[in-house]
């Protein structure tokens, strides 16, 4: 069982969160302002013989007090014993695209997921699929990977293909440098298919004060969030590397890691959005093209203490037939790039407990918001191995 109690200010409401040049989807966005246990897991896992291994997440979202939803994070069976190096999975599970994404938010070193997650993977892919991996019998290491999803999660929707509507290719190239340094270089590529893919985009006021003709919001409307449906071929191309440092391999005193992913997308489809008030809809054409970064240090100068700095940015080049509709959407970035810079601090009492402080100057936005973050993690039970 995994706790991941936090405490979370911003100076923006959450539900007025955008990133211009972006929609957001999926579990994308900020969190809860004030205290919240939205990060609570069960984990269930066992060898089930000596051919397979199987798992099982349950993620609990406390809605405000009132209900406790219970979601199927991951329930997968994997295979272990596969000749020549292969290894198959099919359930539930987080894609291998990147580095971060398979990875659950208790192993993350920050509190928060990176500006290019949030704003191009809905924070994280997983849906229900099937994988086969294959690592090569070399010296170096080599791992080549295909994933097929139903695509019914962000960036995709719909269960397009007749259900199969991600997927994914990946290679991993990995070895060590001496005794004190290791490293990981990955390159992804990810197809999804999306029909009527909800997001949020842009606000709804004018910002001359005046009425939008072309769309029908104005001053009155207030300003709201609005949302949208894509309808398209959204492709992702993910280049990640890590490199860690340790004295002689041996972490227990001083480590340090370094950590950056590169994001290209490219959006070819159909944006809608929504009028609320006036009852009807608009649409355009999308042509869009989208990238991010993220480079992120971490460094434990002393045992169980550790200091990390992260940068994020982000850039868009959405055309398409309609320029308001893109507008509302929240597509038209006018040359803004997003950016966030982040600090933290945590002690780690064992990896079973961990204690953190973090703070985020956040221009996702023009407008500066400044974030703090308070998290304590707690893991009670048997705990596997984290992946490198």
């Amino acid at each position: 069982l995994f706790l991941d109690l936090k405490m979370e200010h911003y100076q923006i409401e959450p539900e007025d969160y955008t990133i211009p040049g972006f929609t957001i989807g999926g579990e994308g966005g900020l969190g809860s302002q004030g205290f919240s246990t939205a990060g609570t897991e069960l984990n269930l896992n066992s060898t089930i013989n000596d051919q397979f291994f199987g798992n099982v997440t349950l993620a609990l979202h406390d809605h405000g007090g009132e209900s406790v939803e219970v979601d199927l994070e991951e329930a997968y069976v994997e295979t272990t014993s596969l000749p020549y190096g292969f290894t198959a999975i099919g359930g539930r599970f987080f894609s291998d695209i990147g580095y971060l994404n398979n990875k659950h938010p208790h192993v993350w070193d920050f509190a928060d997921a990176p500006l290019v997650y949030t704003a191009m993977l809905g924070q994280q892919l997983f849906d229900d699929g099937a994988r086969l991996s294959w690592v090569a019998p070399t010296d170096l290491f080599i791992e080549f990977g295909s994933e097929v999803f139903r695509g019914s999660s962000y960036p995709a929707s719909g269960d397009a293909d007749g259900g199969f509507g991600t997927k994914s290719l990946f290679v991993n190239f990995g070895g060590d440098v001496g005794g004190s340094h290791s490293w990981l270089l990955g390159i992804s590529q990810l197809w999804a298919d999306a029909i009527d893919r909800q997001g949020n985009g842009g606000h709804s006021h004018d910002d001359d004060g005046g009425h939008d003709h072309a769309t029908g919001f104005e001053e009155g409307h207030g300003d709201e969030v609005v949302p949208s449906e894509f309808t398209g071929d959204n492709d992702i191309t993910i280049i990640d590397f890590v490199w860690k440092w340790a004295p002689n391999g041996n972490p227990d005193i001083n480590y340090a890691i370094f950590q950056a992913e590169y994001f290209y997308g490219i959006q070819d489809g159909d944006i809608t959005i929504f009028n609320e008030e006036h009852g009807h809809d608009h649409s355009s054409t999308l042509d869009g093209t989208q990238q991010g970064f993220y480079v992120q240090g971490l460094y434990q100068f002393i045992p169980r203490w550790r200091v990390g700095a992260r940068y994020d940015l982000l850039w868009s080049d959405n055309t398409g037939s309609n320029e308001h509709v893109l507008e509302k959407a929240g597509l038209e970035s006018d040359g803004f790039k997003p950016t966030r810079w982040s600090g933290m601090l945590d002690y780690s009492y064992t990896e079973n407990s961990i204690f953190r402080v973090q703070y985020n100057a956040d221009r996702s936005t023009p407008e500066l918001d400044n974030q703090v973050f308070f998290q304590v993690l707690m893991n009670f039970g048997a705990h596997g191995a984290h992946q490198y």
